[in-house]
């Protein structure tokens, strides 16, 4: 009984033990699977991500690779820091041959402003005297002045002066021949070109010849560099004071011969109106005298005739005493305008075939008739006759023209 009890015993057992087996067995060859599956999906997600590797990092060694990418940075800073400063090199350079160039090019374009002088760069009207002198004879005398302040500033060797005590060989006297020498010569080429200068300023170039003398003064003190040699500063002023009164003087001498000419004129017309006075006051007297002539004879005629024969004579009678009054009226008039020297008429003209549009002359005539005098310009120089705009009688005609042409002033075409 006992043995059949353990032969059941050991079969429940191995059955258990089978049973175990098989269940851990079965659970094995599961996690077998699994792990298979797993190791398969590592191997794809490893495939994957080489892939990916290959693709975007093709990078073998990370910490050599960075450290050649630094290095290659490194390497293009230097070189841009070698082209930064071979480019701000050539900027420099190039800057400086700019700067010298332009100044080269400023200096040669006054240097030609101040040669050529053409009417193109003349600004008309911009010049601004210097002095205030009411005769020519005050500006020759100024001009003396300050020619022999000129010569006084030669004399006394302050025309140059020379901040470097040089000497030839040892010698001071030599070095200061020397220095006189070149003082001397630097003042023949500035006198030189302040003649030139004087001798040709005019209306439409006084101040080109200013910039020009200024020039010569900076050109000619250049050549002095080196023996550290110049025209004084006190000198080159009285030149272009000398300049200034010179193209003064000559403008008021021409301003002189206009007002002496226009005097001339106006006294050739004065003649030419006393003449016409005095010829228009002898006709009108002869006429008178011829009239009263004939009245007397026709009153003579009258008392003796009848009739229609009288009739006749009294009206001719009353036609000879109109000629009669109109003869002392033109004789009264005539004496009345040559006692009144200063009386006339202002005539305003133009002529467009010779002067242009806009273009108007004022002028001055005492003649009884007005229209003979402006027949008479028509009749002078003109290819046109003048048109009439206006004729103004005055008893002041030379103060009326004289206002007349001072307010006008400004708008003169013969300047």
């Amino acid at each position: 009984m006992f043995t059949l009890f353990l032969i059941l015993l050991l079969v429940l057992v191995s059955g258990i033990a089978v049973a175990i087996v098989g269940f851990v067995w079965d659970r094995q060859q599961k996690s077998l699977a699994e792990i298979d599956f797993l190791r398969s999906e590592m191997a794809n997600q490893t495939a994957t991500h080489k892939q990916a590797l290959a693709r975007y990092l093709p990078i073998v060694n990370l910490d050599q690779e960075f450290q050649r990418v630094q290095a290659a940075i490194l390497q293009l800073q230097a070189d841009f820091q070698a082209y930064s400063r071979h480019y701000q090199d050539q900027r420099n350079q190039l800057a400086a041959e700019y700067q010298q160039s332009k100044g080269l090019f400023d200096q040669l374009k006054r240097e030609l402003a101040s040669i050529e002088g053409s009417l193109d760069d003349v600004s008309f009207g911009i010049y601004r005297p210097y002095f205030s002198f009411d005769t020519s004879e005050q500006f020759k005398t100024e001009l003396e002045r300050v020619r022999n302040a000129k010569k006084q500033l030669i004399r006394s060797n302050q025309a140059t002066t020379c901040i470097v005590e040089w000497t030839v060989q040892g010698s001071r006297k030599e070095g200061a021949r020397m220095q006189s020498q070149l003082a001397k010569l630097m003042l023949r080429a500035f006198n030189g070109e302040s003649d030139a200068a004087i001798a040709n300023v005019s209306w439409n170039n006084a101040t080109k010849m200013e910039e020009r003398l200024k020039y010569a003064f900076e050109a000619i003190n250049k050549l002095g560099t080196v023996m550290q040699v110049s025209v004084t500063r006190e000198y080159l002023d009285l030149a272009l004071c000398e300049l200034r009164l010179k193209f003064e003087y000559e403008e008021k001498r021409q301003q002189e011969k206009e007002e002496q000419r226009a005097l001339r004129e106006r006294m050739r017309e004065e003649e030419r109106a006393q003449r016409e006075l005095q010829r228009a006051e002898q006709d009108a007297t002869d006429d008178e005298t011829r009239y009263q002539k004939l009245l007397a004879k026709a009153k003579a005629d009258a008392a003796q005739a009848t009739g229609e024969r009288f009739a006749e004579i009294a009206e001719r009678m009353r036609m000879l005493e109109a000629d009669l009054a109109e003869a002392q009226a033109r004789k009264e008039r005539a004496i009345s305008m040559a006692q009144l020297t200063r009386c006339g008429y202002i005539y305003i003209i133009s002529n467009i075939g010779s002067f242009g549009e806009d273009t108007y002359k004022l002028g001055l005539t005492r003649r009884l008739d007005p229209m003979d005098r402006v027949r008479e310009l028509s009749d002078a120089s003109v290819p046109f006759n003048f048109d009439v705009h206006g004729m103004i009688y005055s008893e002041n005609a030379p103060d009326l023209e004289r206002e007349l042409h001072q307010h006008f002033a400004p708008y003169r075409v013969n300047l």
